[in-house]
């Protein structure tokens, strides 16, 4: 499962701010629109829901909203977009994936998927694959770790959920905390790197052959071979193929509060592939015997008992 599938008509009629420009009368989005899920922080649930479908995954967060609407939905109740509603929300644009939430995201996007999709094994192997190796060619290796760390906790089954989350928030932090590049830097304070020495170097345009230039950019790496030896590099153009040819990249936060330095190093490189690799063949193989335990522990792990003993814990 992800995020992002437009519903028709969904992107021409959302304007509510704009005018018609043949009568000249403010927009209306009038139209009844279903969709998949909503969010919590743009969702209203009447009680009825609730007595039917019971309460949300223990999935402390991420993905807990996506889920409850399938879910919902399998009961008889879908998501309606209401029209002309509004909610503040931080732009999803200047929130950074190399945090240690996206360790939320991954696992609990895969719990869902096993609840709620064919979960197709072959498709979410190549998928988390190849997101693997974009991330070892960004030279973000704890975020390599983030993604190994969910496939493997998925795995361990609904046990992981036992607790909401308390103990793999603490775990993930720690894993990550052992990558120097998930550290945040002021732009001005890099540790080691002179502010003048930093020259912004802008990223080509995306490649017309992706998987050519993928190889490509894996076998300089294996080689020790760089087209730059130091840059910079801004957020919205910090993509794994311009990444890739840099030995050491000051790459911005995507929330532009400051910066993280990424360097090549070819040891981590091949132990977190090698792990990866590792763990995403154990998916394949035992993905289908976990999904049935995800699917017997759900009406234990939704339950109002199982909510109460976790807000007395």
């Amino acid at each position: 499962l992800e995020p992002g599938q437009p519903v028709e008509h969904s992107l021409t009629t959302a304007d509510l701010l704009g005018v018609d420009e043949e009568t000249l009368k403010p927009n209306r989005q009038e139209r009844r629109l279903d969709a998949g899920y909503n969010g919590w922080w743009s969702c209203l649930i009447p009680y009825e829901v609730v007595q039917a479908t019971g309460y949300p995954m223990p999935f402390f967060f991420q993905w807990d909203d996506a889920e409850y609407s399938y879910r919902a939905r399998a009961h008889g109740f879908p998501t309606v977009t209401l029209p002309g509603a509004g909610v503040w929300h931080a732009d999803f644009h200047m929130k950074d994936w190399d945090e240690w939430h996206r360790y939320f995201n991954l696992r609990n996007s895969i719990i869902t998927a096993a609840l709620h999709s064919p979960f197709n094994l072959n498709l979410l192997s190549r998928v988390l694959l190849a997101q693997l190796v974009r991330y070892l060619l960004g030279m973000q290796y704890g975020l390599s770790a983030t993604l190994i760390k969910a496939v493997e906790d998925f795995l361990e089954g609904p046990e992981v959920l036992r607790d909401g989350g308390v103990e793999a928030m603490k775990e993930i932090r720690r894993i990550r905390d052992q990558y120097p590049e998930t550290k945040r830097h002021k732009a001005t304070d890099v540790p080691g790197i002179a502010s003048n020495d930093i020259g912004i170097i802008n990223s080509a345009p995306p490649p017309s052959r992706t998987l050519v230039v993928l190889l490509k950019r894996l076998l300089d790496q294996t080689r020790g071979r760089h087209r730059f030896g130091l840059g910079a590099v801004p957020a919205d153009e910090a993509h794994w193929w311009h990444v890739a040819l840099f030995s050491t990249v000051v790459v911005t936060d995507a929330n532009q509060d400051g910066v993280r330095v990424r360097s090549y190093d070819r040891a981590k490189t091949f132990e977190l592939a090698k792990r990866g690799v590792r763990v995403i063949q154990r998916l394949r193989r035992k993905g289908a015997a976990v999904q049935e335990q995800y699917q017997r522990a759900m009406p234990e792990l939704t339950s109002r008992e199982n909510w109460a003993r976790l807000y007395a814990s």
